[in-house]
């Protein structure tokens, strides 16, 4: 399609022809001075430093320590939100407990002890589900023979508001108790 015998604008007078009169020098003149240089190629990008743009503004500033104290807090669980862990004539035992889908989940387990030169040793354990007012809701025992490797004692309960699992393992002269909260999935 040609645009060229189009009217854009007429004047009233079909005499005169409209007349645009631009000049871009005298534009520029009257420019603030930030539009001149940019024009004239003296203004150059704003590159901070990774620093520098992360205190830049008071916006930055608020994200920055934001996220400074996530990854904080993220340090201080990590040291020290570990799962209880006690001995017991030097095997590490050590309990966890989880809730999903209404079921509670314990891990009572027993570490790897590469020096373990004694006779096998069997550990009686009791685990008991607490509830929100420290009952004991149930009870679980179960017996392992500890022989230097690595054991598991695994059960689970429905949960019914249980909020701490209580696990007793002793041995024929010596009994540890492990307290853990139930954390929730």
């Amino acid at each position: 399609m040609d645009f060229r015998n189009i009217d854009e604008g007429h004047n009233d007078n079909p005499e005169e022809n409209l007349v645009f009169h631009y000049n871009r020098e005298e534009r520029l003149k009257k420019a603030p001075k930030i539009v001149q240089d940019y024009h004239s190629g003296k203004l150059t990008a704003y590159k901070p430093g990774l620093f520098k743009a992360l205190v830049s503004t008071k916006s930055n500033r608020m994200i920055f320590f934001a996220l400074i104290i996530c990854l904080a807090v993220v340090i201080f669980t990590g040291l020290f939100n570990k799962p209880e862990k006690n001995s017991l004539n030097g095997i590490g035992v050590s309990v966890s407990a989880m809730s999903f889908d209404e079921t509670v989940y314990v891990s009572l387990k027993f570490e790897e002890d590469r020096n373990y030169k004694k006779a096998p040793l069997p550990l009686t354990c009791s685990i008991e589900f607490l509830d929100i007012d420290k009952n004991v809701v149930e009870k679980y025992s179960d017996m392992v023979v500890f022989n230097g490797k690595e054991e598991y004692i695994r059960t689970t309960y429905h949960d019914y508001d249980i909020l701490c699992v209580n696990a007793f393992v002793s041995s024929e002269d010596k009994s540890v108790k492990l307290t853990t909260g139930v954390s929730k999935h």
